[in-house]
């Protein structure tokens, strides 16, 4: 488990991605195959706390090598204003809704 009640994709029975699957999704969007991605998913709204995310981002580039994030949601255009992603997202954080 994740958290209480969001089960793990691999403990849940679902379809668990092959390599080569994996590594066709990292090639779309333009991740090398070894690189950590940090990822936060879910509706973009200034309740989802998508802020503490974007704050610890620079901390965890601090302590690891090259790390990749990934903010993936849709929502309301002033909640991803609120964030700092209606122009241009932060250094390393990849925004997907403008980046297809």
């Amino acid at each position: 488990m994740v958290r209480p009640g969001i089960p793990y994709l691999a403990e849940s029975g679902l379809h668990v991605p092959t390599p080569q699957e994996r590594s066709h999704a990292r090639a779309r969007w333009g991740l090398p195959d070894d690189a950590f991605v940090v990822t936060a998913i879910g509706r973009l709204s200034t309740e989802k706390r998508f802020d503490l995310y974007l704050e610890v981002c620079p901390l965890l580039k601090e302590r690891m090598p090259a790390p990749r994030f990934m903010l993936l949601g849709g929502g309301k255009p002033e909640a991803r204003s609120s964030l700092g992603l209606q122009y241009r997202p932060p250094p390393r954080v990849r925004d997907l809704a403008t980046s297809r």
